[in-house]
């Protein structure tokens, strides 16, 4: 290979790190240059066997029969020996599919019958790419049963890009890792008034709103300790953690956002905790990390309602806003009436021209209403 070509890969290598778009070409490019007729990009869950990848210059339904069917079924088993110790110490090796298991011992299993042969799938080249938390990367090379095993030029070729190729995926991994955070970090975000929270699926902060900095401080509710979420008490702690671990869970069947109530000795109601999961789908090759974003809601406090913004969401005029804020602040039509200096008749007409304007036909409706709305 001239340098020319060397250098022409090793620029599309690095150009994927920061344009995921760009991996497909990176695989063909790379297959290209060492002879494999398809190679692989995959991400899998090393406890599960779940994942997720791309593929080129071979049958895109390879990856879903895998998955689907075929994960759990590899002769060789390593994957059962305790993935999250070998995961601690995983070393990115290049491993070919007849030293992990003799070639012919292989070719009697269903996994090779019924899956490699199918998909022309003969002499398999395993490269490891990158491992986090029970997640590893690699690259897969094949050849079909016409060609030889990988060896000679081909083998020293692969041996030397390896490294690069590493590199390049470590970076767009690292890139990729604050997608969630610029999410959050929208004006919503920091300028709400509700407390917020970003964390990932192990309780780790990712970013706090001023909001949410003042609650911590306070340590009437939340806290963070180590730089993990944690709840006044063990049992407090463990529900919460079970309810970020949901929210941020990368299977999409177990993803969904709950809440809980978090007491506390010195307050009259407990705070309410709403866990939601945050961020688009996956992509199959930046290992963008699941979030969760966690609102505080304090029970005790009162009801920010904004009358503008009742007045342009139902069309009340100056003085109903004024009442519909008094109710939903507790006080009855004769107290809202005494405050505002106007009798409790015209309080009670205001009230008759809020109802039919929001649609409700009692206090306690307007009450939730507006409520929801703040």
């Amino acid at each position: 290979m001239d340098e020319a070509e060397l250098g022409g890969f090793l620029d599309l290598a690095y150009g994927a790190a920061a344009q995921a778009a760009l991996w497909p070409d990176v695989l063909e490019r790379f297959a290209d240059m060492v002879g494999a007729e398809g190679a692989a990009l995959i991400w899998q869950d090393q406890a599960t066997r779940r994942g997720r990848g791309i593929v080129t210059q071979v049958d895109p339904e390879v990856l879903p029969a895998y998955f689907a069917n075929f994960a759990r079924r590899h002769p060789s088993q390593r994957w059962t020996e305790n993935p999250a110790e070998r995961l601690r110490h995983f070393v990115p090796k290049m491993i070919a599919d007849d030293e992990a298991l003799p070639k012919a011992e292989l070719m009697r299993t269903a996994f090779y019958n019924e899956f490699m042969r199918p998909f022309g799938l003969h002499s398999v080249m395993r490269l490891g790419l990158s491992a986090q938390g029970l997640d590893a990367a690699v690259l897969v090379l094949s050849r079909p049963a016409s060609r030889e095993r990988f060896e000679g030029r081909d083998l020293e070729l692969m041996t030397a890009l390896h490294p690069h190729v590493i590199r390049a995926f470590n970076l767009a991994q690292a890139l990729g890792r604050d997608r969630p955070l610029a999410a959050a970090a929208e004006g919503v975000f920091d300028g709400s008034g509700a407390a917020m929270l970003v964390v990932d699926r192990l309780g780790r902060v990712l970013r706090v709103n001023a909001a949410a900095e003042a609650h911590l401080a306070a340590r009437a509710g939340l806290r963070v300790a180590a730089g993990r979420l944690s709840a006044p008490t063990v049992a407090q702690g463990s529900r919460l953690a079970a309810l970020v671990a949901q929210a941020a869970s990368d299977d999409a069947a177990v993803r969904r956002g709950a809440s809980m109530a978090l007491a506390s000795p010195s307050r009259r109601l407990p705070f309410s905790i709403t866990v939601t999961p945050l961020g688009g789908e996956l992509s199959p090759i930046v290992r963008t990390p699941r979030a969760a974003l966690v609102t505080i809601s304090d029970l005790e406090a009162d009801v920010d309602l904004p009358q503008l913004r009742l007045r342009e969401t139902f069309g009340l005029t100056r003085t109903e806003a004024k009442v519909a804020s008094a109710i939903v602040d507790g006080e009855t039509p004769r107290e809202a009436a005494e405050r505002l200096g106007i009798s409790f008749n015209t309080v009670r007409g205001h009230l008759a021209r809020t109802f039919e304007k929001t649609g409700v036909r009692r206090q306690a409706e307007l009450v939730r209403l507006l409520a929801r709305l703040s």
